[in-house]
């Protein structure tokens, strides 16, 4: 009862006293359990015959069913529970069959039946008989009364047309030779009930058990057999393209490499998928916390998809587009030249790089280009973190924006990769609206500004404009005044006309 307070709780933590009270008390599996615990075995003391008044026990049984679906559920090895309860659901019915073979045998009167009677008889299941010389030392031949040459032989059986008189000769021969274990009539009748329950079961449900248990064989090895249908897949697919012997093995020795880290056996986006984000961060935490503790990006956890490279595998190259950063999580990368033939640096566990390329840093003289070539050195496991995915996340985590940001700043300013004369960019790709549309904003304010900025100078060039022509007009109309003043030499219309 207080299991199932319990259940009700977690189920809906929100239930008032009425509803749990309603649903606690007075519920058929609250009366199922107040009757299973009632003291019926007291019936016994007045009439021991009253074997079935312990019935009311079995009204329990349906915690059976929650125990095994719970169980299965929770256990670590739900294979091995599976066989297990195939084991006890067997054994439970070779039980009642058994009973029900000895009820039968009880009602055609079992202690009057003869060895070939097909119901429970003692003559088929005697005492055993084991050799006991009395002196302590059965074995040893050189006791008289352990001595098997001194025994009458029996003689050839055509010899004789009745053979009573042989065996009657070797038994009392062996009567005071030998001892015989007692076991009691209930063990005698239990056994050979058993026996008879499981013979005959098995030899009519043989299919069922032997279908179930080849269903649990198959679920166990599943996983397997899909991955090892890929493997002969993928070996058909390069013979029949007559590939390279090299990457042939190579091929092989990934698929290998994949399934001894269980990369092979266990879905990880699925479980992803299946459970609630905030237990799979939790999870996530939990498994990645080793790896993890060196490098504080916490909050992207959930975004991080583990990826494999292959020994001499190129992670990224120099002029690349950068959409990934990446994060060493076993293995060992290494930073080399065009050709490869000159290490520079080798990375281990919990380094972090390529997050320049997808940070969007602005002034990145790069842009958002790889600056390096990287290879893995044997099998890596590396942590892959999308450029979209590192921006929603850091768009819920400002602070780990700026950090991330001015981190990046630095780098880039120690290796003169800095242009500080770029504005920060405001508007984000695939920002939210609300940021978008505060971006814009501040676009507008800071166009209203230069507008401000600009009409001003029109407004004083304006002003410098006029006054010069202002200025220019004066001196235009002073000359003209100055040029009215001056006589002018006019010739008279006589003259001209007499020419």
């Amino acid at each position: 009862m207080f299991n199932e307070f319990e259940r009700l709780l977690l189920i809906n933590p929100f239930y008032n006293d009425v509803s749990l009270t309603k649903n606690l008390f007075f519920g058929k599996q609250f009366y199922m359990d107040i009757l299973c615990v009632l003291p019926t075995d007291l019936l016994l003391y007045m009439k021991p015959d009253l074997a079935l008044s312990r019935l009311n026990r079995l009204l329990k049984c349906y915690r059976v069913g929650e125990f095994n679906a719970l169980t299965e559920i929770r256990t670590t090895f739900p294979n091995l529970f599976r066989i297990t309860k195939l084991i006890f659901t067997c054994f439970i019915i070779f039980h009642w069959n058994g009973c029900l073979y000895f009820l039968i045998s009880v009602a055609y009167d079992f202690p009057t039946a003869t060895y070939e009677d097909w119901i429970f008889s003692y003559d088929k299941i005697p005492d055993p008989v084991l050799m006991s010389c009395g002196g302590g030392d059965e074995w040893n031949s050189t006791v008289e009364s352990c001595r098997t040459d001194v025994v009458p032989p029996l003689r050839i059986f055509e010899d004789y047309d009745n053979m009573t008189d042989e065996v009657g000769l070797a038994m009392r021969y062996w009567t005071n030779r030998s001892v015989s274990i007692q076991f009691s009539k209930f063990f005698k009748q239990y056994a050979l009930s058993f026996y008879w329950s499981a013979l005959t079961l098995v030899t009519l449900g043989e299919q069922v058990i032997v279908g179930d248990v080849g269903n649990m064989v198959t679920n166990m090895n599943m996983k397997r057999s899909n991955f090892e249908e890929v493997l002969d897949g993928c070996k058909s697919y390069m013979i029949y393209r007559k590939v390279h012997r090299f990457l042939q093995r190579k091929a092989v020795q990934y698929f290998a490499y994949t399934w001894s880290h269980g990369g092979g056996q266990v879905d990880e986006q699925e479980i992803a998928e299946f459970l609630p984000p905030r237990l799979y961060g939790q999870l996530a935490v939990h498994i990645h916390m080793e790896t993890l503790r060196k490098v504080k990006l916490f909050e992207l956890i959930l975004k991080l998809e583990l990826r494999v490279y292959s020994p001499l595998d190129y992670v990224c190259r120099k002029g690349d587009v950068g959409t990934e950063m990446y994060i060493v999580k076993e293995g060992a990368v290494e930073v080399v030249n065009e050709d490869g033939s000159k290490v520079f640096v080798r990375l281990g566990a919990g380094t972090v790089f390529g997050e320049l390329s997808i940070l969007e840093i602005p002034g990145n003289k790069n842009g958002n280009r790889r600056t390096a070539n990287v290879r893995s050195v044997g099998y890596s496991d590396l942590y892959v973190l999308s450029k979209d995915d590192l921006w929603a996340a850091l768009r819920e985590y400002p602070d780990a924006k700026k950090s991330l940001m001015e981190k990046g700043k630095s780098i880039l300013a120690k290796d003169n990769l800095l242009d500080e004369a770029v504005d920060e960019q405001e508007l984000e790709p695939d920002a939210p609206v609300e940021e978008q549309l505060e971006a814009v904003a501040h676009a507008l304010r800071d166009l209203e500004r230069q507008l401000d900025a600009a009409e001003e100078t029109f407004r004083v060039s304006s002003s410098r404009t006029k006054r010069k022509l202002f200025g220019l007009e004066r001196d235009v109309d002073s000359e003209l005044n100055d040029m009215l003043r001056t006589p002018v030499f006019v010739p008279r219309r006589s003259a001209l006309s007499s020419r």
